[in-house]
């Protein structure tokens, strides 16, 4: 057997292993059950010294691991019952990770926007995983919103959730997913972050992080220069200065891209982030307060200008049901992310008529990928809509579609000309019957919702429901999605109705926040 497996365990054990030499010694056991072999006898030697040491510690002179080297050479053939392959690599990224944990950093100060949820765990014993501390050793998972991290160094982070953190060492950040922005001064020069694909080591920098599950990771550089490896494949190795920013390809290789702050929140938000639509300027339809991690969010109408009335409060938008919605640059809240949707609507009594039979529904609210029936067949639903289902001889249900999977409110009356204040919020989970969690709320009462599956679309129990909303269609109001790749909406389905403080909330809100946002047009 190679006797650099020999060394490179030899000094994670004592703690004197680079991360390079890390690296090599992860690939190699991943490549070489012998390797792996090995590390188990080591491992299995370690807890009898330990025990050893218990039981003698008054002894003077007791070796370290390196005296057990002789008698490991003369037990090399032996192998080691193993679990599966599966099982040990998970066994191995646990206990290696163990050993760049320095159990001598206090905990982190942090703090959060109103309505987020954080969940705390720990791989050591000594640790708990206690609620509202972040500590060396300690996983954080950011379901919704934002939490800022600051960092005895000085290193300052602001990460949007959902995300998942663990905290290595004062010095070491690992990021499995979610959106980070760090400022390192340049007495923390070395600082570093690392995610499943990537390692970023900062060269006195401001930096923003990416580390999406289903596309790949990103860094960007908004400041001074940054040392990125690629942790995959070819493994390969930059430097990136201000305005550069790379994602990485699965051959572990980069692709250059356009360097953008946007995407990153540099300070901690008052509320969870949103969007808000308040109508109440001609000259700008977004309120003041609204946000989001886009820096240069932008909207249009098309059709005839839309226009402005009385609303609930302040003035609202009145769409004509024949040519105008509105369309923005935003790709909408992705993947399975939580969110929350809430809006008044006006509507004239709706029904549907012969002569515009294919005009079956409109849709209020929506974004992401409309797909074709014969698409549905991979069980991946892309889009996020809120629209009515229009019917002959009654009012039309409300529809909110994850594409082939929807809820209906069957109960309730909307085409009845009067304001009715809607909220909808979707949590990622799903419920004891593998539907999307969903909430409906009218004028503040939670409403009963039953979800649907379209006939194309194989059953649950035989087919599990997986929620990814992508970009595609960006957040339209008033148009119904197009399935055709050229085409955001489809033309000649809009809305009729009248909409006033629409909102699109990063994350889950409850009643009381509803209840404020009915009351008071704000989030508490």
């Amino acid at each position: 057997m190679n006797e650099r497996a020999h060394q490179l365990i030899q000094r994670l054990w004592d703690k004197t292993i680079s991360a390079d030499e890390f690296e090599e010694l992860n690939a190699m056991m991943l490549a070489d059950p012998q390797v792996r072999d090995l590390y188990y006898e080591y491992v299995s030697l370690e807890q009898g010294l330990k025990f050893h040491l218990s039981n003698a510690s008054h002894k003077p002179g007791i070796p370290g691991l390196a005296s057990f080297l002789l008698a490991m050479q003369s037990r090399r053939n032996r192998k080691i019952a193993m679990v599966s392959a599966l099982a040990a690599m998970i066994v191995l990224g646990f206990a290696l990770s163990l050993f760049f944990i320095d159990r001598s950093v206090d905990q982190i100060n942090y703090k959060v926007t109103p309505g987020t949820i954080v969940q705390f765990s720990s791989s050591d014993e000594r640790q708990t995983g206690e609620p509202g501390v972040f500590m060396v050793g300690t996983t954080m998972v950011i379901s919704q919103g934002v939490v800022e991290l600051d960092f005895e160094s000085g290193v300052k982070s602001v990460v949007s959730g959902p995300a998942k953190l663990t905290l290595y060492a004062e010095d070491r950040l690992a990021m499995d997913y979610g959106t980070g922005w760090f400022r390192v001064p340049k007495e923390a020069v070395g600082f570093a972050v690392t995610t499943k694909e990537l390692e970023v080591i900062d060269l006195g920098t401001e930096f923003g992080v990416i580390s999406d599950l289903n596309e790949p990771d990103q860094v960007h550089v908004l400041d001074g220069s940054v040392k990125v490896k690629s942790l995959r494949g070819q493994r390969q190795e930059l430097v990136l200065v201000r305005d550069q920013a790379v994602s990485v390809y699965p051959v572990g290789s980069f692709e250059n891209l356009p360097a953008e702050d946007k995407y990153f929140l540099t300070s901690l938000p008052v509320v969870l982030p949103h969007l808000h639509f308040s109508f109440d300027q001609a000259n700008d339809f977004v309120a003041s307060n609204t946000i989001i991690g886009l820096k240069d969010f932008d909207y249009d109408y098309h059709g005839d200008r839309p226009v402005l009335e009385n609303g609930v409060f302040g003035e609202a938008i009145h769409l004509n049901g024949k040519n105008n919605y509105l369309e923005t640059n935003w790709p909408g809240i992705l993947s399975n992310d939580p969110r929350s949707v809430a809006l008044w609507m006006k509507m004239p009594k709706k029904r549907l008529v012969d002569e515009d039979a294919d005009h079956f529904g409109d849709t209020i609210v929506g974004w992401g990928m409309q797909r074709d029936r014969n698409s549905f067949e991979a069980g991946i639903h892309s889009k996020w809509t809120l629209h009515m289902d229009y019917r002959r001889d009654r009012s039309p249900f409300l529809n909110i579609s994850f594409g082939g999977v929807w809820y209906y409110a069957d109960d309730i009356v909307l085409d009845n000309d009067q304001w009715n204040h809607i909220v909808v919020t979707y949590s990622g989970e799903k419920n004891k019957d593998g539907f999307p969690l969903v909430k409906l709320y009218l004028n503040a009462e939670l409403i009963d919702v039953h979800p649907v599956r379209g006939a194309y679309v194989k059953p649950v129990s035989e087919q599990e429901v997986l929620i990814r909303t992508l970009e595609k269609t960006p957040v339209v109001m008033g148009a119904t999605l197009s399935s055709e790749s050229e085409l955001n909406v489809r033309e000649g389905m809009y809305l009729g109705a009248m909409i006033d403080e629409l909102f699109i909330i990063e994350g889950v809100i409850g009643p009381e926040e509803v209840k404020s946002l009915m009351d008071s047009n704000k989030l508490p």
